[in-house]
């Protein structure tokens, strides 16, 4: 019943409760470490770009889907993940996409801010004089 009743990163797939659901969480405590960062590289190999709440189910459980996305935003260097939704790839493969994505805005095709491209289209319009 719980599964049906709760929302779903409350409750497992048996319906027994979370325990990181429930956790307070300190944010000025929450550094990515190499370790998260590897086994987050681990989850998009596994479950893909996309697949945010599985990926912290089986490997980051004190991550949100939010923070999830925006670690793998960096780590492969693009603001909007919608173009690689399902790639799959290990840390060798983010690394190229990374500099893929750092050339393009070297190219003029974005701004490189804050370790992501970021499209124009996403930018807002320039102050008029």
């Amino acid at each position: 019943m719980r599964t049906q009743l709760c929302p779903p990163e409350m409750v497992d797939q048996e319906g027994n409760f979370e325990e990181v659901y429930f956790k307070p969480r300190m944010r000025n405590n929450m550094v990515w470490t190499e370790k998260e960062e590897a086994l987050l590289v681990e989850g998009v190999l596994e479950f893909g770009v996309g697949h945010w709440m599985q990926i912290r189910r089986a490997k980051l459980r004190e991550w949100d889907e939010v923070e999830i996305r925006l670690k793998c935003a960096r780590l492969m260097g693009r603001q909007d993940l919608s173009c690689y939704e399902d790639w799959k790839g290990g840390a060798t493969e983010m690394a190229q996409e990374r500099a893929k994505n750092k050339q393009k805005a070297d190219n003029g095709e974005g701004l490189f801010i804050a370790g992501c491209l970021v499209l124009e289209n996403l930018l807002p319009p320039p102050a008029k004089p």
